[in-house]
């Protein structure tokens, strides 16, 4: 099956379909495919092993943005900006950058994802405003495109970033304004106008958005969870919130914090 044969098939695939499907995937990507070396970028990530439980330093290779781009035009991808986002500084100067792209298969299928680039990422500081910009940009575009054909395989540029996020965390956060919880920063439920909300949740991500205004930032639901992940790693947050939060900033926010000021 070539791959124009597997984008055009428009009915949920049998298990001998599917596997092939998958096969044509991994052919693309292979070395007598049309990717070689020059498009992936090995990085150091830690992984946990299996056999000690600690997590140790491997290095793996991820896809760039080349191999997206010949990935994309093997299987006719059409890329559109659904929306983006700049947040500036008080001189004009683009601090971060958000994008959402759409990826669309010919046969209508299609995936919508988001990315940020931010001038606190290492390195960035003193790069253009362009390079925020296209990187932003770059990496919605590379996770529509994963998600659409690859499996949500994760590029170089996303790693690097992780990467960065990772170093940040461990740092605690420094170049980050520290909002600790308390009980000042709380409202109890009769207060509440919305009473379809939960509290608990509703001031968590009101926490979560005072965080992101202090260091200027873009406020949607990408930088809402990225921020949640940081509180959560600093001790801010308790990481048994983790997955009922996300939930409620992936089904609520930011709407339900724009509603009342923090």
């Amino acid at each position: 099956m070539s791959s124009s044969e597997l984008i055009n098939v428009n009915t949920v695939p049998d298990v001998d379909t599917a596997i092939e499907q998958w096969n044509v995937y991994q052919r693309l990507c292979g070395k007598k495919g049309i990717l070689d070396e020059n498009d992936f970028q090995k990085i150091m990530i830690k992984e946990k092993d299996p056999a000690t439980g600690e997590y140790v330093s491997v290095e793996r290779e991820f896809k760039k943005k080349s191999a997206w781009q010949k990935l994309g035009r093997a299987f006719n991808v059409d890329t559109r900006i659904v929306t983006h986002e700049f947040m500036r500084t008080k001189t004009g100067r683009i601090n971060e950058a958000y994008y959402c792209v759409c990826a669309t298969l010919p046969n209508g299928r299609s995936v919508e994802s988001d990315a940020l680039c931010s001038r606190s990422e290492r390195g960035k500081q003193k790069v253009s405003d362009h390079t925020i910009i296209s990187t932003a940009k770059t990496r919605a575009t590379n996770r529509a495109i994963s998600e659409l054909i690859g499996a949500g395989e994760v590029s170089s540029e996303e790693m690097t970033a992780e990467e960065t996020a990772n170093k940040m965390r461990r740092e605690h956060n420094k170049k980050m304004i520290d909002v600790k919880i308390n009980n000042e920063e709380f409202t109890t439920g009769d207060k509440l106008q919305d009473v379809d909300y939960d509290p608990v949740s509703l001031n968590y991500a009101r926490t979560i958005k005072a965080s992101l205004q202090q260091t200027k930032s873009i406020i949607n639901k990408v930088s809402m969870k990225n921020r949640l992940l940081v509180l959560i790693e600093n001790g801010d947050i308790s990481a048994d919130m983790e997955d009922k939060l996300l939930s409620f900033i992936n089904e609520h926010c930011p709407e339900a914090i724009e509603e009342e000021s923090v």
